[in-house]
C-alpha cells in the first residue's frame, strides 16, 4: 500500500461524492436509427450520493422499462440527480467517459452539463491498478475482486446477476420474455447488482 499515493488520490474527491455506475446493452445489428454496430446503450444507472462524511448515502436508480427506451430519459434522469458540485466517481472511467460523450454528440441541448459532469469524474479504479494492492485481490483490480477483498461482508457471489455481461444479457432477453414474475425478478436482480457496484 502506498500510502502517499492514496492520499494524493483522496486529496482530490471532494463532497458531496456520487458513486456512479452505468450498465449497458449492445447488439451486433443495430435495431434502431443512429445506431451502430455493438453500440453501447446505456439502460441503466445507480448513483449514490454521500452529502457528508459519516451520513448515510442518498440511493438513486434508474432502469430503462425496454431496449426501445430513449437514450434521452436515461441521460435526463441522470443529470438530474448529479448535481452541480462535488466529486463523481466511477469505477473505471473507460466506460462511463466515453457513454456519456456519445450521449452529448446525439443530445448536444445537454452538452454544457455532460462537459460539467465529465470534469467532475475520478476514477476509483486508479489505486488499485498499483497502489493498493491485497492478496486477497488476486492480483486484479476489477471490482468484483477489490470490493470483497476490503469489505468481504460484500460480494457478488450472492446475487442472481454478478457480472456486467449478466446484466447485459438479461435485460436485452427482458423484451422477448412473456412470464410476468420473470420479468419482475429479473428487474430485480438488475436494481441489486447495479446498486452494489456504487
Amino acid at each position: 500500500i502506498n500510502k502517499e499515493a492514496i492520499q494524493q488520490f483522496l486529496e482530490q474527491i471532494k463532497y458531496p461524492i456520487y458513486h456512479m455506475d452505468f450498465e449497458s446493452w449492445r447488439a451486433a445489428v443495430p435495431e434502431y436509427d443512429g445506431h451502430w454496430p455493438f453500440r453501447q446503450v446505456c439502460f441503466q444507472y445507480s448513483v449514490h450520493v454521500a452529502r457528508e462524511p459519516g451520513v448515510e448515502p442518498e440511493h438513486y436508480a434508474y432502469l430503462a422499462e425496454g431496449t426501445h427506451s430513449s437514450n434521452l430519459e436515461f441521460l435526463e434522469s441522470l443529470l438530474s440527480v448529479l448535481g452541480n458540485e462535488g466529486t463523481i466517481l466511477v469505477y473505471n472511467k473507460s466506460f462511463e467517459g466515453p457513454r456519456l460523450k456519445e450521449l452529448m454528440e446525439e443530445y448536444p441541448q445537454h452538452e454544457d452539463a455532460i462537459e460539467a459532469v465529465l470534469d467532475r469524474i475520478v476514477d476509483l479504479m486508479a489505486p488499485f491498478r498499483k497502489n493498493y494492492r491485497l492478496p486477497e485481490m488476486e492480483g486484479s483490480y476489477s471490482i468484483k475482486y477489490v470490493l470483497p477483498a476490503l469489505v468481504p461482508e460484500l460480494s457478488y457471489d450472492e446475487l442472481t446477476i454478478g457480472n456486467g455481461g449478466d446484466a447485459s444479457a438479461a435485460f436485452y432477453n427482458l423484451g422477448k420474455t412473456a412470464d410476468d414474475l420473470n420479468v419482475e425478478n429479473t428487474r430485480k436482480a438488475l436494481l441489486e447488482y447495479c446498486k452494489l457496484d456504487t
